[in-house]
């Protein structure tokens, strides 16, 4: 599946909270998805502590989301989110420190262009 581009005004849409639960349920895991895909794009990925760190992560949110349900209330839902949030806090730093290391060690590989699509990608791609 294909994330869904978002105006403002269809974010603004979403102020009742079983809006909002249903753009995230719909949307997150699809988005998750597809950074879980970058980061398996590149090439000897799991010898990058960092990279394996929010890949494992993702995973995991990805996994929540798709296996939490937002009936018959939001409660359980709104703790999934709360957890996912709290738990990547640092997953910004985490993927710009990855990216650091590979154009160190494998600069050859992975120069400055390359580092700054996939990250405009990677992190365009989140949500918040």
């Amino acid at each position: 599946m294909e994330p869904h581009p978002q105006s403002l005004a269809n974010v603004l849409k979403a102020t009742e909270p079983w809006r909002a639960a249903k753009f995230l349920h719909t949307e997150y895991p699809i988005r998750c998805a597809e950074r879980i895909q970058m980061i398996e794009s590149i090439s000897s990925w799991q010898s990058v502590p960092e990279l394996v760190d929010v890949h494992t992560r993702h995973l995991k949110a990805f996994s929540e989301m798709r296996n939490v349900d937002r009936k018959p209330t939001l409660e359980r839902f709104t703790a999934v989110v709360d957890d996912i949030v709290n738990g990547n806090k640092d997953v910004v730093a985490l993927i710009a420190k990855a990216m650091h290391r590979l154009s160190k060690e494998r600069s050859d590989e992975f120069d400055s262009k390359f580092v700054d699509t996939f990250l405009d990608e990677f992190l365009l791609n989140r949500l918040g």
